[in-house]
């Protein structure tokens, strides 16, 4: 609202107490940042945290938010006055000097206690003697270090006498040093040394020794060397190896530089004849940077770069000490260059993450941070509906070829030159709202051309730092929508409110932009389009219009997982028949013949029919063998059978099953010359899951197929450990335990063995005791062989269980698609107990970010005549921490550093040993950008298994209130219905429709308010619908034992007419391959798979509060030899056969 005459500071009257308290408190919601006096703040502090270097002498303090508070540069202010504002605990007196008017310095007057640790709180700013500026209190700590040795190293290394100096961070006491320093060689043996001098400051010593010829040295300090300071000493013994360097290492220069992710101090090292040079060991140790800087360090091909937290206009005094090694070289002297920091370059970027943008709660602004600028210049662009298709959202570039200019250059002044400042574009001031479209906002910063200058060496970088852009459709409108086989189906509500939209135009278009269907949304908001899958023609894009209010979803980009569910089968509507193929049993020799049956019925009605049926056979080396031809009964089902020559090659032989040349079905058989099993090993344990360290014992139990056990026979065990993977179901994406990023996954195994006894019972125990090697899940394989008596053959038999190396998991999930230097990237961290349940308790859990580069290799390869790269993964360690779980959920941060490298987050329990890693990848352009995961909705049944007309009842467990969209789907959507969910649980009752062996209940469950706050959790569950009118009950009645050589009748019994196969095979041949009894009535109703994908807006809306392994010897053909058979083999195929009356 807009009053003429009237700026933001101008007076209002107007009559009514009701709207003046309405109006003042609007005009204070939206009052400009600008028009409230800041309030001072410490921004930062240095140093903090635990100390590794020297004891500090002062700590600086950077304050914000001082302009117009005159403060007495250079002239102390004392102790006395200043520690009504700055308390140290325990006390350090000091003074404050004022080095420029937002940076101070607090001087210590003596020196700190080395391994204590200071807190200290500024309650208040000591601008000057006498005058104080209150801040809300902040405390800080640091902890100073114990006595310790800094460097070592070789600073004479040829000549008959070579020296040492090694620096510590406090001063020696000079006095007895001989009987704490010694120097060895490799095998041990003592080099006499002949010499040790102090330096003039006390805190370095040169030890002088006999030169032996050795290449390598060692350099003993015994514990309780002491120094000055009374009653510090040596805590522990020092070993330090130091080889002989062939050449030296030189610093050719530091310089300050400013990167995406902040300032960095560059160091260039050079050794002479290496064009690297490449600096392995820690580097941390040998810089010393005053006033005290936290900093991390990245090594490149020319030295490091030293990363931290360095103030704009501040001079440091860096110092690298002598020691530092690379290349077989070694800085013989300390390096020390004064390096000031240059002011901050200009920075433009959208603090805004989504593509629709509500027209409520502030209007259609958009956050950008602004550094170091004075304006900046905006351009926007307008795609309009029609192109929608063409632009997409994932190129910004395709703005300016498909859209229009709306705005072109137009300067906003920003007034953030000396910090970073939060502003807000208001696209209603440059924009229609009315005219529908996506609009690419871009903003720039007006940068003077002297700064231009400063950086012309890699303008081009800078410049795209200085530039950002943001593409949003500016809607209320949100879209739900469902694709299916011939449908899609779409739901229109209001984000705010979550109500449904009625009379929302929604139109389908093609990915070549071809309409495809229209609908319009009824008092549900729901509408449903029909579509014809024609020229290649696939739904990719709605859009939706009401009332001026225009929004899009691509289907693609927006679809939801399903990989959290259990959704797979065979496609419904795929084909018009369902086929099942089943032989008497899976493994033959060569010179037997294959019977097998296929039985052939409708699709939905499962109803036999009668057609000519080809069955199509290829050998093991993949070549067509012969075509097999048939017609199926009345009942669908046909026999065939296969001969197969005494030369035949040995392998897996493939069967597809074919109706008027269109494949409908697959099989396979093993053709193997194989001795048919004699017994049975089963092997057992108390229960399916352990932990590391507990006693994994098993039971044997053989016998014979005859029926005798395999008393006293003896067995042998091998207990097989390989890692796994860990995952929880309801916590999709991420990723539990270590990473491996090459080679296979650790292996180990225990042996051992016994003798059964007359019941052929046995015991063994697994004897694997180290667990440690492995990261992740452990799956178990018990396999036990018994000897057969006087054969010299063994049966087998075994059985898996899970062993979990850890008391709980840690899993790692980040939604970052893409690392950018500068840009955040947020880790989130989930502790789960074996079972899949929440680590409820709080704990305090270490983590670490390593930078991830790779050192590549060129090399001969003679088998392939030509150089090849080989490359080692080299892990830098950049980032350290603590964070604190809360109901089992953590997260954690970090800023890249470039765009090319990978990072490794691992976070660890010290003292479970539990670990979790995961790699965010460097450059990852070739991935879409992607909204963020909804939560898993766990859906319970009331039967997961039912029959056509069956009631069933859902019920999904509610992570949070809301309103939830209830569907019945399969390849299209069967019901559908909006609930209010409230309470712990939210019901759905439905009855299982025909002609389907599988439906799916699926639930949406979204929350969202007038502040934009979307959440959203999806779940899936699978019915199996098995009918009852499509299984014939059977018994079979036969013998339970036969005399060798003996008839064998075998009654079957069933209900009404109906055919059969029977097949009776030795027990000992389907235990080779373990094959299981065909069973027709789940190999026709088997599981369908779901053909409905899920989509919505939901999740790009932006938020506007706080922003097993085969048998046989493969193909082993014995050409021209014919196979002898060596056992006769117990196996009968009786064909199909018609029951009686």
């Amino acid at each position: 609202m807009r009053f003429p005459g009237m700026g933001w500071r101008g007076r209002l009257i107007i009559i009514g107490v009701g709207v003046i308290a309405g109006l003042i408190l609007s005009l204070l919601m939206i009052r400009r940042p600008e028009e409230v006096k800041p309030t001072p703040i410490i921004v930062r502090v240095s140093p903090t945290g635990q100390l590794t270097d020297r004891l500090p002498g002062e700590v600086t303090f950077e304050v914000a938010n001082l302009e117009g508070v005159p403060v007495e540069v250079g002239r102390p202010v004392p102790f006395e006055e200043v520690k009504r504002s700055i308390l140290f605990k325990p006390e350090a007196p000091g003074s404050v000097i004022w080095v420029s008017q937002d940076r101070f310095i607090y001087r210590f007057e003596k020196p700190l206690s080395p391994g204590t640790r200071y807190e200290f709180e500024v309650r208040g700013i000591p601008v000057g003697r006498g005058r104080s500026v209150p801040v809300a209190p902040k405390s800080f700590y640091f902890a100073t270090p114990s006595f310790e040795l800094l460097s070592a190293h070789l600073t004479k290394w040829s000549g008959p006498e070579l020296s040492i100096e090694a620096e510590f961070n406090l001063p020696i006491k000079g006095i007895g040093l001989e009987g704490f320093i010694s120097v060895e060689t490799p095998s041990g043996e003592p080099a006499r040394i002949t010499d040790i001098k102090l330096s003039p400051q006390g805190n370095k010593l040169t030890i002088s020794f006999l030169n032996t010829g050795d290449k390598l040295y060692r350099l003993m300090l015994k514990k309780g060397l002491p120094s000055t300071v009374p009653g510090i000493e040596l805590e522990e013994e020092k070993r330090i190896e130091l080889a002989v360097p062939e050449r030296e290492l030189y610093i050719t220069g530091i310089s300050a530089e400013e990167s995406a992710a902040g300032y960095a101090l560059n160091v260039i090292c050079s050794v002479q004849g290496a064009a690297k040079v490449r600096i392995r060991e820690e580097v941390e140790r040998y810089v010393r940077i005053e006033p005290p800087v936290k900093f991390i360090v990245q090594k490149h091909d020319k030295g490091f770069r030293l990363i931290g937290d360095f103030a704009p206009g501040q001079t440091y005094r860096v110092t690298i000490r002598a020691g530092l090694s690379a290349e077989n070289a070694v800085l013989r002297e300390d390096y020390t260059q004064k390096v000031r920091i240059p002011s901050p370059a200009p920075r433009v970027q959208f603090a805004v993450k989504g593509r629709y943008l509500g027209r409520g709660f502030g209007g259609i602004k958009l956050p950008l941070r602004v550094r170091a600028l004075k304006e900046i210049k905006l351009t926007v662009w307008r795609v309009p509906p029609q192109n929608v298709t063409w632009a997409g959202m994932s190129s910004i570039y395709n703005f300016e070829y498909y859209g229009e200019p709306i705005v072109k250059g137009k300067k906003m002044a920003v007034d953030a030159e000396g910090e970073t400042k939060l502003v807000w574009i208001d696209l209603a001031e440059l924009i229609d709202p009315s005219e529908p479209g996506i609009y690419r906002v871009q903003a720039e910063g007006v940068v003077p051309e002297k700064v231009k200058r400063r950086y012309e060496r890699r303008y081009w970088e800078y410049r795209r730092r200085w530039t950002d852009n943001a593409a949003v459709v500016i809607t209320d409108l949100a879209l739900i929508a469902k694709k299916g086989r011939d449908k899609v189906y779409v739901w229109a509500i209001d984000v705010r409110s979550g109500a449904p939209k009625r009379g929302v135009k929604v139109a389908l278009y093609s990915q070549k932009n071809v309409l495809m269907g229209r609908g319009t949304t009824d008092g549900e908001g729901y509408c449903e389009i029909r579509y014809e899958r024609m020229r290649e023609r696939e739904p990719r894009l709605i859009t939706a219009e009401a009332g001026g209010d225009f929004t899009f979803l691509f289907l693609p980009a927006s679809t939801i997982p399903l990989a959290p569910f259990s959704v797979s089968g065979i496609r419904p509507g795929k084909a018009s028949y369902r086929v099942y193929f089943y032989p008497e049993r899976n493994l033959y020799r060569p010179g037997e013949t294959i019977h097998f049956a296929v039985l052939l019925r409708e699709e939905s009605t499962f109803r036999g029919v009668s057609l000519p049926v080809k069955v199509s056979v290829r050998d093991p080396r993949g070549k067509h063998l012969t075509d097999l031809n048939g017609v199926t009964d009345e009942t669908g089902l046909a026999e065939f059978e296969l001969y197969l020559p005494p030369t035949t090659p040995t392998g897996n032989y493939s069967f597809t099953i074919l109706v008027g040349e269109k494949p409908i079905g697959y099989g396979n058989v093993f053709v193997e010359t194989f001795m048919p099993e004699r017994m049975e090993v089963r092997v057992e344990t108390d229960k399916e899951e352990y932990m590391a360290g507990e006693e994994i014992r098993f039971k044997v139990k053989a016998d014979y197929l005859f029926g005798a056990p395999a008393s006293g026979e003896g067995f042998r065990f091998v207990c097989s450990a390989t890692e796994g993977s860990f995952t929880v179901k309801k916590l999709p994406g991420y990723h539990f335990g270590r990473v491996r990023l090459r080679g296979e996954p650790p292996r180990a195994s225990s042996t051992g063995g016994g003798t059964l006894d007359e019941e052929g019972r046995g015991e063994g125990i697994c004897g694997i005791k180290d667990w440690s090697i492995f990261g992740n899940r452990v799956d178990l394989r018990i396999t036990v062989e018994v000897e057969e008596a006087g054969t010299g053959r063994v049966s087998r038999g075994w059985t898996t269980v899970k062993v979990h190396p850890f008391p709980f998991y840690i899993g790692l999930k980040s939604e970052s698609r893409r690392v950018e230097p500068g840009r955040e990237v947020t880790v989130k961290g989930a502790v789960v107990l074996p079972d899949g349940t929440f680590k409820e308790e709080p704990m305090r859990l270490k983590y670490e970010v390593f930078e991830i580069y790779y050192d590549y290799v060129r090399v001969w390869d003679p088998r392939a005549n030509r150089f090849t790269w080989e490359h080692t993964r080299v892990f830098e360690p950049r980032w350290k921490g603590e964070v604190e779980t809360r109901d089992g959920e953590f997260e954690l941060s970090f800023t890249p550093l470039t765009y090319w490298h990978d990072y490794l987050v691992r976070v660890s329990d010290p003292v479970s040993g539990s670990v979790g890693e995961l790699v965010v990848s460097g450059w990852g352009w070739y991935e879409a950008e992607k909204p963020e995961s909804p939560e898993i909705l766990e859906i319970r049944l009331s039967e997961e298994t039912a029959d056509y007309g069956d009631l069933i009842e859902a019920e999904a467990l509610l992570p949070f209130e809301g309103r939830m969209l209830w569907t019945v789907e399969l390849d299209e959507v069967l019901e559908h219905r909006w609930m209010e969910a409230k309470g712990e649980v939210s019901k759905l009752s439905f009855v299982v429709p025909q002609g389907v062996t599988s439906v799916y209940v699926s639930a949406l469950l979204i929350r969202t308010d007038e502040k934009y706050l979307v959440r959203r959790a999806f779940g899936v569950k699978r019915v199996r619908v098995r009918p009852s009118r499509h299984r014939l009950p059977l018994t079979v009645e036969a013998p339970e034992t036969i005399e060798p050589g003996g008839k064998l009748e075998v009654v079957i019994k069933g209900e009404g007419r109906y055919k059969a196969t029977v097949a009776i095979v030795d027990e000992g041949i389907l235990r080779i391959t373990r094959f299981r009894t065909p069973d027709p009535y789940e190999g026709i109703l088997r599981d369908q798979s779901l053909g409905v994908e899920t989509a919505d807006t939901l999740g790009w809306v932006v938020r506007k509060g706080i922003v097993p392994q085969k048998p046989g010897g493969g193909m082993a053909e014995r050409m021209g030899i014919e196979m002898p058979t060596v056992a006769k083999l117990v196996s009968f195929w009786s064909g199909v056969l018609e029951s009686d009356e």
